[in-house]
């Protein structure tokens, strides 16, 4: 893999109230407004199109409410001829960045309160959120963008691995039961291993503040790693050397990826296909099969000999 840089945008601890409420239109808007203040940013100093890859976690170590966004963003892109260049060693200026995603967000929470599409909290009042707006205004939002990596492969392993465990991983847990729930994470201050315990009431509350609403995609592409750019990330692929993504699978290929076990990648061979018994339904009802794969070394019985038919790839 070509180049990347790992960048880290992390919303002000002052909006968690506001955030609790109205989750669905910050994960929107916290998207959004990363994707612009980049892709601007990178048109701006370098003139290119990059390919960005974001990830959103709202949890911290401690299972506290801590939205931010993890963008892999190519080291280079397309320029306006539809030719690579690369940023070199340097991305982007922290300071801009920072000035830009701070004002931009700070406009659409301002808009979006006037129209009234935000919720504030059962006891908050609009000179609150105006102290919200003015404490923010005045205070450097966090941008952390990390030295260039040789490639991009280590960062995808981080988050990749840090997705699928989710907030906590079940071996972090080191007590279970009805007085208090306890576990282990590292401290990022003093890098050093410690438990929390908190009461089963309080640990629940903390892990079900980090579960999306149905519909929001945590994971998301723009640029060259959009879905349908694969025509612009294969114009890359020639210029800058890679592999190019087919459009289609051959029959063969289809055969390929149906028949590895999944596990170990071992061939398998379908050797017979189970009909499942009719259903009784409308008259345009298909009837449904089931298929069924082994792995060639695996002996077939005798029964499943007799009562199916044998087909070979």
């Amino acid at each position: 893999m070509k180049p990347h840089f790992h960048c880290v945008f992390t919303l002000p601890h002052e909006y968690l109230t506001l955030w609790r409420y109205n989750q669905s239109w910050f994960v929107t808007t916290f998207f959004d407004v990363v994707r612009s203040s980049l892709m601007d940013c990178l048109k701006t100093r370098h003139g290119i199109s990059p390919g960005v890859l974001m990830a959103m976690h709202t949890w911290g170590r401690q299972l506290s409410l801590h939205p931010h966004i993890h963008c892999v963003v190519t080291g280079g892109g397309l320029d306006e001829g539809g030719k690579w260049k690369s940023t070199g060693k340097f991305l982007i200026s922290g300071r801009q960045i920072r000035a830009l995603y701070r004002g931009r967000f700070q406009a659409r929470i301002k808009e979006a309160f006037e129209a009234g599409e935000l919720v504030l909290p059962p006891d908050g009042t609009r000179a609150e959120f105006s102290q919200w707006q003015r404490k923010t205004n005045t205070k450097p939002w966090c941008v952390k963008i990390e030295p260039q990596y040789a490639h991009g492969r280590g960062v995808l392993l981080y988050l990749s691995r840090y997705l699928k465990s989710g907030p906590i991983h079940p071996s972090q847990i080191v007590r279970c039961d009805s007085t208090g729930i306890g576990f282990r994470y590292k401290d990022h201050r003093d890098k050093r291993n410690k438990v929390l315990t908190l009461k089963p009431q309080d640990f629940i509350n903390r892990l079900l503040q980090h579960v999306p609403e149905i519909g929001q995609h945590m994971v998301r592409h723009y640029g060259l790693y959009a879905g349908a750019s694969r025509k612009r990330r294969n114009d890359c692929r020639q210029q800058v050397g890679g592999l190019i993504e087919s459009t289609s699978l051959t029959t063969e290929n289809k055969k390929a990826i149906r028949a590895a076990c999944r596990h170990c990648g071992h061939p398998l061979t379908l050797l017979w296909v189970q009909n499942a018994a009719p259903r009784k339904a409308n008259s345009y009802g298909v009837e449904s099969k089931k298929r069924h794969a082994q792995q060639i070394n695996e002996p077939v019985t005798a029964a499943a000999k007799k009562t199916s038919t044998q087909l070979r790839l």
